[in-house]
């Protein structure tokens, strides 16, 4: 995990990392700023399995069972440019979910299609 982090994460300072035997990990990021940063460059996997990050709570209990939703990221192929807007891709993704976080190239702009 960390020559993972270390290679995926290279844009923020190393997160410490926490291991859980219940088969999680917890990274504590040096800033909020930073941890969002993070989010919004993903999805991310680890050995072929889907990272699930999730803000950490005091109270928080890993329980497979309780995981009733899952975060995605969606790719908008063939959207109008006119549509590529911070809050007309707001519009768009909230049509099937409830929109967390833009990508670094939608905020910026760069980036108008995928493919």
């Amino acid at each position: 995990m960390d020559k993972y982090m270390t290679s995926m994460w290279n844009f923020v300072k190393k997160p410490q990392i926490l291991y859980h035997i219940d088969g999680y990990y917890i990274f504590l990021f040096s800033s909020k700023e930073e941890r969002t940063e993070v989010v919004q460059v993903g999805p991310y996997s680890y050995h072929n399995k889907p990272f699930i990050l999730k803000p950490w709570v005091v109270d928080y209990v890993f329980d497979t069972e309780s995981i009733t939703t899952v975060p995605l990221w969606v790719n908008f192929p063939g959207l109008p440019v006119g549509f590529c807007s911070v809050a007309a891709l707001r519009k768009v993704a909230s049509s099937i979910g409830k929109p967390l976080y833009k990508d670094k190239y939608s905020v910026d702009m760069n980036r108008i299609s995928y493919g």
